[in-house]
């Protein structure tokens, strides 16, 4: 099967100098696993820590290794499929985008996109047995419809889109969801999760979309706020198309303009982010649960493990163009046992979460324009037709969910 990766936002997998040159494989790699672990932990099922010292090891016996090892390899097990990255991807720009924050600025190097010519045509295929060929392709929908794969996604990179080999986005079904369902179950009972580890049924997922109308005014809100630094805002005076011909920019308004012409998104979410940081500083005036929801240097052991640097459990995408709008989506995961390592309760948390994407002034103090609302009004949260936010971490079926977010109502 082959399966091609088109990017909705730029991709970050890092590299050397702080610079992200070519797509790293394990990079992929770790993202998929990670989304699988997370999967598998959500519905009951075990996925250990190959970070850790509590990873599988295999001795001769599947018994020995949990669901993600048995699809994604571990000591002894060689993964279950071959991944190659056969494809251009191609550097926007040279330099960072720096937009001002409170106390902290945001610092946005190029990161990686795909392109459509024939000279940049992308090809990402996996060759493995026929019987995970369903397995793969429900995840790799999931995380396309509400996901976000590679580095900095706190930050707004890693929206991809997977696609067939004739650039259609994947399909499946509920007999695939079914089969999705079986292969993770009959793990189930392989051992004890880890603890503190993300897992689906704590997580919420959100996704707006903006009228086209409303374009202007965020680029002119982002121009606002870019980073002057001896009276020079600090954004990259060149730009390069998908053909390789560089363009060299004098406004940073122009800058906006051309990412959004030439690569349709536009660099939201640091805007999003340090208002909604600071929003839960005021709501909550609790320092440690800030850093654990936003983001910051980790002092907590027990989150190195995600993280050893910067882990936020609230990722924030930046606006891109779906094929058919401009829509982001911000997600997250928030432990059922936050109140024991914070000293808050989690509805009280994603209660204040829904309120704030809910209200018209904090968007319109964010990004200058309000996004569309279903019912025009309010947030629409599942069951509802239309819904937008769902917590999996209240509903009372998660398999049920998950298999309407990946195929939608049959």
């Amino acid at each position: 099967m082959e399966i091609r990766l088109r990017t909705l936002t730029p991709l970050w997998t890092g590299g050397v100098n702080g610079e992200c040159t070519k797509l790293r494989e394990t990079s992929i790699l770790g993202s998929l696993r990670w989304w699988f672990e997370a999967i598998v932990r959500g519905f009951g099922g075990y996925a250990c820590d190959p970070t850790s010292n509590v990873k599988c090891e295999y001795n001769e016996d599947l018994k020995d290794i949990c669901a993600a090892c048995e699809l994604f390899g571990t000591t002894g097990w060689a993964k279950r499929f071959r991944f190659e990255i056969n494809q251009i991807f191609h550097k926007i720009y040279s330099g960072n985008l720096v937009i001002k924050g409170y106390r902290r600025n945001w610092y946005y190097p190029s990161g990686l996109v795909s392109c459509d010519s024939e000279l940049n045509k992308i090809y990402e295929t996996m060759f493995f047995e026929s019987d995970l060929d369903t397995i793969l392709r429900v995840l790799l929908l999931f995380i396309s419809k509400w996901g976000m794969i590679g580095g900095k996604t706190a930050i707004g990179y890693g929206v991809a889109r997977f696609e067939d080999e004739n650039n259609n986005s994947l399909k499946v079904n509920g007999k695939d969801v079914e089969k999705f369902f079986y292969y993770i179950e009959e793990k189930r009972n392989h051992g004890k999760n880890v603890k503190n580890m993300p897992r689906l049924d704590e997580m919420f997922f959100a996704k707006f979309r903006f009228d086209k109308n409303c374009i202007k005014n965020i680029t002119n809100k982002i121009g606002e706020n870019i980073y002057v630094k001896n009276g020079i805002k600090q954004y990259p005076v060149e730009i390069s198309e998908c053909n390789g011909v560089g363009e060299e920019i004098d406004t940073p308004e122009k800058f906006l303009q051309r990412l959004k012409d030439y690569y349709s998104f536009i660099p939201t979410s640091a805007l999003v982010r340090k208002s909604l940081r600071f929003k839960i500083r005021i709501q909550f005036r609790n320092h440690n649960l800030r850093h654990f929801l936003m983001g910051n240097i980790q002092t907590n052991k027990r989150f190195m493990n995600i993280d050893p640097t910067k882990f936020s459990a609230i990722q924030v995408s930046h606006i891109y163009w779906n094929g058919e709008n401009w829509e982001f989506r911000i997600w997250g995961w928030i432990p059922k046992n936050l109140e024991s390592l914070y000293g808050v309760v989690r509805s009280e948390v994603i209660g204040f979460i829904k309120r704030e994407l809910n209200n018209e002034r904090f968007w319109e103090n964010v990004l200058s324009c309000a996004p569309e609302k279903p019912n025009g009004s309010n947030l629409l949260e599942y069951p509802e037709d239309n819904w937008n936010f769902v917590d999996l971490g209240k509903v009372s079926n998660v398999k049920d969910v998950f298999k309407t977010m990946v195929i939608g109502n049959e």
